[in-house]
């Protein structure tokens, strides 16, 4: 949906989308990045950005500003490696430990249970990894964009077929309550685009794109976790040898 290209340019299916808009109705836009959709969504409130690109709209969210049409609807959900707990799939968050972006619709939707634990990164691949190193029980979001991703770095059967909702909510650009002139404007285009082929376009063009090093990212952090359990399995090995070989000179020495 969003990052920077090789040369640093913002980028992705939603950010083409608004900029797109944009300038069909004639604005200058002007992208900056932030390290999280808290960050983003607090500068947007004291002034500093006119608009976010695209989030779930959340109650929440609606405070901050005013959201434009809606851009189709995200589906929130929590993946698992290999095979899902089948208590979760009943509901029991309980101790479950869970990758977020922070600020992020799946964790405001998660973030008033006590029962859970979260593990924060705004990257996909530290998540994926995350998750498939053990460290944490489950990642949170769209399953489209994992999915894509695992599957773009060879790791797709890892993650489980089976998921549990969330909660499916609309995506829209959150705009300052300031800049009532380019709702207006962007609203103006979404309405013309959707359904059309030009929105469809988009969508092929960008949905299936992923952060360019994402899969060289991913498969790096698994093979260095690779690498790391054969040296920990080569160290043990070595520890029972000498542990082995110990013994042996202790027998030998009794046996004088």
């Amino acid at each position: 949906y969003m990052f920077t290209d090789e040369t640093g340019k913002a980028t992705g299916f939603s950010v083409e989308l608004l900029r797109d808009a944009a300038t069909a109705e004639g604005f200058a836009i002007e992208f900056r990045r932030f390290d999280s959709i808290g960050a983003l969504t607090d500068s947007l409130v004291e002034g500093s950005i006119d608009a976010s690109v695209l989030l779930g709209v959340t109650p929440a969210r609606e405070q901050m500003g005013t959201f434009s049409h809606p851009v189709g609807t995200w589906s929130f959900e929590l993946l698992f490696a290999d095979d899902a707990p089948e208590h979760v799939l009943q509901g029991d968050l309980s101790g479950l430990r869970v990758a977020v972006s922070e600020g992020s619709a799946p964790h405001r939707l998660l973030e008033d249970r006590s029962d859970v634990e979260f593990f924060f990164s705004s990257s996909i691949a530290e998540r994926l990894f995350a998750l498939f190193n053990g460290s944490i029980d489950a990642v949170a979001g769209p399953p489209s964009v994992f999915r894509a991703s695992a599957k773009d770095a060879g790791l797709a059967a890892r993650l489980s077929s089976r998921t549990y909702l969330l909660a499916e909510t609309p995506r829209a650009f959150l705009i300052s309550n300031a800049r009532p002139d380019f709702l207006a404007a962007l609203d103006a285009q979404i309405a013309q685009m959707s359904g059309t082929s030009r929105m469809d376009a988009f969508e092929r063009e960008w949905l299936v794109r992923l952060e360019p090093d994402l899969a060289d990212r991913l498969g790096a952090n698994v093979l260095t976790y690779l690498g790391v359990c054969l040296a920990v399995i080569v160290l043990l090995v070595g520890l029972l040898a000498v542990t082995s070989l110990k013994r042996r000179v202790d027998a030998a020495d009794k046996l004088r």
